[in-house]
């Protein structure tokens, strides 16, 4: 029989009331029910919250072992979970997982049966298995000032088909921008006007729980995509810093839109800091663009 490791925020995934005794009514089905905050971390964090490194930490053991599968319990509309969440797809593959998302209406027998129809399809997993996609490599930025394209093409950042675009929130940032992009020898895309379209085209493609600017950035990045000059390289800009969904959540959830919509030729870029967060690293641009005090300057 495989093994339930159960993650989630403590105080609903592990208690009857807020779980519908989601452990007792496994354990009763004859499977080992493992409690994901019992278990060591096997790695850092990478997020601000604790539960949410918590989840992750449950999906790194997942992966691990092949008889060792996941089942999350979360509350509805908890923005935190919706970014967690949406990277559990994108971490386990074809390995089923089931999330149940419970409150005080949520039915006893409903819970019963998803946590039924969830153990047939570990059974069809473990006897059958799965194909995989055909693998997808992401564009990306690498040292030396160069993009590596989704081919394996090196290309300079300075190179007429790199374009650099930035989420399109304020004309006044969009312009300011391009223009510190133009002083560094970098080409801006053109700006894309704020539309309703853009939010429709994004929720498409979330789950509406994430805060608003998520599927706003979406749709502008599809919506670019789609309207790209051909043999165009698209660079797509992450704020960093400010509140922790910006700095932790939105750069994973963009790397991981990126491969599995397999946008070729798109990869990401950081708007500050040193850090190599999105591998953006500004003093290696002050080394093969322009001058570090200008640098210092416009991105700092």
């Amino acid at each position: 029989m495989p093994a339930i490791l159960l993650a989630g925020h403590s105080y609903n995934a592990f208690t009857p009331e807020a779980s519908q005794s989601v452990g007792k009514k496994l354990s009763s089905m004859g499977v080992t029910v493992i409690p994901a905050d019992c278990l060591v971390p096997v790695a850092d964090g990478t997020t601000a919250w604790h539960f949410a490194n918590q989840v992750l930490n449950a999906v790194r053991l997942v992966r691990r072992h092949p008889n060792l599968f996941l089942v999350t319990v979360s509350y509805f509309s908890c923005t935190v979970d919706a970014f967690t969440q949406s990277a559990l797809a994108s971490e386990l593959g074809p390995k089923p997982y089931l999330t149940l998302e419970i409150d005080a209406h949520s039915a006893d027998a409903g819970v019963q049966t998803r946590l039924e129809a969830f153990l047939d399809l570990v059974h069809s997993y473990r006897s059958g298995g799965s194909r995989d996609r055909q693998p997808f490599t992401p564009c990306r930025l690498a040292a030396g000032g160069c993009v590596i394209r989704s081919n394996g093409e090196e290309v300079p950042l300075a190179d007429p088909r790199v374009r650099f675009y930035l989420p399109n929130f304020s004309e006044f940032h969009s312009e300011a921008f391009a223009l510190a992009a133009r002083w560094l020898g970098l080409h801006p895309g053109d700006t894309i006007p704020l539309g309703r379209n853009q939010l429709e085209r994004g929720l498409e493609h979330t789950s509406g729980r994430e805060c608003l600017p998520l599927p706003i950035a979406i749709g502008q990045l599809l919506y670019i995509h789609e309207h790209r000059s051909p043999g165009e390289i698209l660079g797509y800009g992450m704020v960093q810093g400010g509140a922790p969904c910006v700095s932790d959540a939105y750069p994973g959830f963009f790397e991981r839109f990126i491969a599995e919509q397999r946008l070729r030729d798109t990869f990401l870029f950081g708007t500050g800091g040193n850090d190599g967060l999105l591998g953006f690293d500004a003093a290696t641009l002050a080394r093969h663009l322009a001058p570090a005090a200008l640098i210092a300057d416009i991105m700092v």
